[in-house]
């Protein structure tokens, strides 16, 4: 989310490279995390595997 809004700020003053990079970065680690989330690898902060509704887990 803090990417997302550094990139509706730096747009917002006009630094196009700078909101560029930050939609980028944040693209990238959207798409990571979507990853994790499908194969059953992505864990919260107590070691804990999250899934959506309906995903089992071996």
């Amino acid at each position: 989310m803090g990417l997302f809004i550094g990139t509706v700020a730096a747009y917002s003053s006009g630094d196009f490279l700078v909101a560029g990079v930050l939609f980028i970065a944040d693209l990238i680690h959207t798409v990571f995390v979507t990853y994790l989330l499908l194969v059953g690898k992505y864990r919260d902060g107590h070691g804990k595997i999250i899934s959506y509704p309906g995903q089992k887990i071996n």
